[in-house]
């Protein structure tokens, strides 16, 4: 086993015409000196809305015909953070479809109570022990104008960077991004892109790379491979798809592994040699990092 590490990337590609993504000044202001007193409050609705829509977007995709007999994947903060900060910029309908998507309720969450709890959550994750690096990127076209306030929020609250390119060297654009991707996932993802429409004015990312530690570290003398029994009729030998040793901290990556475990009073077997579900928690914020379903190692 290798060291333990997940990655996972999303990315929005926005194609519109050239104009102006913003919050108007004076409701921010406003905005922010209510919310101010319930910050606690908002963060707390925030994280329960993120847990509520981590099981939701997982029910989705185990439900969809083509993720039957396929492992799922996915962190669901991530996808959190990556459309919180498009609805900085989205207004009406849309703004309310993406709050309705990511089980805001609106009647107690204004934009701006979202935007610090995210900043919030993203301070709580940097300060854990887990090696956690999590943030955001904006590409925009060098001709896409967007008003600085939307560009001082997603850098103040979604700890954007932001960069200007030309989407029409579709080649050169793609590969100005894949190399921020490498570099944020320690070459965990090397090609986030192939090609990008020319029409593409601004293409969003949210990352996050983890590398934790077990609590109770597995002694690797006492840890082997064993057969995965994917169902009655299919085995497999393990091949770990998210890189773990001994002393890292990864249940997705713990697939087919026997752990032994021998001392001066009975510790039963482990074994992960079954589909399981995995969820990784950061316990300061609460909020589900990634979670899974792995149902065959070798996918």
């Amino acid at each position: 086993m290798n060291a333990a590490r997940c990655v996972w990337i999303l990315s929005i590609i926005i194609c519109v015409a050239r104009g102006h993504v913003g919050n108007d000044i004076g409701q921010n202001q406003k905005e922010q000196e209510t919310s101010a007193d319930n910050s606690t409050e908002s963060l707390s609705l925030v994280t329960a809305a993120n847990r509520e829509f981590a099981f939701r977007l997982y029910r989705s995709l185990a439900a969809n015909p083509d993720s039957q007999g396929k492992n799922i994947f996915f962190s669901p903060v991530s996808v959190s953070v990556a459309l919180a900060a498009l609805a900085v910029g989205a207004r009406g309908e849309t703004h309310r479809q993406l709050f309705r998507g990511l089980a805001f309720n609106s009647t107690w969450l204004s934009q701006t109570d979202v935007d610090q709890a995210f900043q919030s959550l993203f301070e709580k994750t940097k300060k854990a022990n887990e090696v956690t690096s999590e943030g955001t990127a904006v590409f925009m076209d060098n001709l896409f104008k967007p008003q600085p306030e939307f560009l001082d929020t997603l850098k103040k609250s979604y700890f954007a960077d932001g960069f200007n390119v030309d989407f029409t060297k579709s080649s050169e654009s793609a590969n100005t991004i894949n190399k921020y991707v490498e570099e944020k996932t320690s070459g965990k993802i090397d090609k986030l892109v192939e090609s990008l429409d020319p029409a593409t004015v601004m293409y969003l990312i949210s990352y996050i790379y983890f590398k934790g530690k077990w609590e109770t570290l597995f002694d690797p003398d006492l840890t082997k491979e064993d057969l995965f029994m994917v169902d009655e009729k299919t085995k497999v030998v393990h091949q770990a798809t998210l890189d773990v040793d001994e002393a890292g901290a990864t249940a997705a990556a713990a697939t087919g592994i026997t752990i032994t475990l021998y001392s001066y009073y009975y510790v039963p077997v482990l074994k992960f040699n079954r589909p399981f579900m995995v969820i990784i928690t950061e316990h300061s914020s609460d909020n589900i990092l990634f979670m899974g379903k792995i149902t065959n190692p070798n996918i």
